[in-house]
C-alpha cells in the first residue's frame, strides 16, 4: 500500500499548533471558571458569616437591653449563683454534731477539751486537760473502741469511729493535771453523719 501525503508538513504543523492553542485556551477557560466559582463560594460564605455575626450581635444587644432594664439585676444574679452552688456546699459540709454527741458519751468526766482541729483526710486533733494520765489514756482508748450505729447511739459492735488514735503531748502541771493531744482519723459517720 502506498501512502500519499496530501497535506504538506507545514499544514500538519499548523493543525497541531491550532489544536494545542485550543487545548490551552480550553484549559485556561476551565481554570478561570473554577477559580471564579471558588471565589464566589468564598464570598458567599464570608457574606453569610457576616450576616450571622450581625444577627447574633443584634440579639446580644437586645438581650443586654432587656437585662439592663431589670432593677437590681446584679443582686438577682448573685443570689441565683449562690443558689446554684448550695447543692455542692450542702453535699460537702461537715456535720460535727455527731462527733460532739459521741465525745460527750465516751469522754471521762474529768476531761476538758480546749481545742478541736479538723484537717484534710478527716484527721481530728483534740487538745485538752485531764485529771491525770489515766484519764487522758481512757479518752484515747474510748475513741479507739467507740462505734455508733448510725443513729448517734454508742455501741461497742461494728467498725470503730476512729482509726490511728494517737495520744501525745502529755505534760503534767504543778497541780497534777495533764495536758494532752489526741489525733485520730475519724470515719464519715462522725464527720458527715453518714
Amino acid at each position: 500500500m502506498i501512502t500519499i501525503n496530501l497535506l504538506p508538513d507545514v499544514r500538519i504543523q499548523r493543525l497541531k499548533a491550532a489544536h494545542q492553542r485550543r487545548l490551552a485556551l480550553s484549559s485556561m477557560i476551565l481554570v478561570v471558571v473554577v477559580s471564579s466559582a471558588l471565589l464566589l463560594v468564598g464570598f458567599l460564605i464570608v457574606s453569610a458569616q457576616n450576616l450571622q455575626i450581625n444577627n447574633l450581635t443584634q440579639s446580644i444587644k437586645d438581650k443586654h437591653a432587656d437585662i439592663a432594664g431589670i432593677p437590681d439585676v446584679s443582686n438577682i444574679l448573685a443570689t441565683q449563683q449562690t443558689l446554684v452552688s448550695l447543692d455542692g456546699l450542702y453535699a460537702n459540709r461537715v456535720r460535727l454534731s455527731a462527733f460532739f454527741t459521741l465525745l460527750q458519751n465516751i469522754s471521762p468526766k474529768d476531761v476538758s477539751i480546749h481545742s478541736l482541729a479538723l484537717a484534710d483526710g478527716n484527721i481530728i486533733t483534740i487538745t485538752g486537760l485531764a485529771k491525770d494520765y489515766l484519764t487522758a489514756s481512757q479518752l484515747a482508748k474510748a475513741m479507739e473502741t467507740s462505734s455508733t450505729d448510725g443513729k448517734g447511739n454508742v455501741t461497742t459492735n461494728g467498725t470503730p469511729d476512729f482509726a490511728n488514735v494517737q495520744l501525745s503531748g502529755l505534760t503534767a502541771d504543778s497541780s497534777g493535771h495533764v495536758s494532752f493531744s489526741i489525733s485520730a482519723v475519724a470515719s464519715g459517720r462522725v464527720i458527715n453523719g453518714n
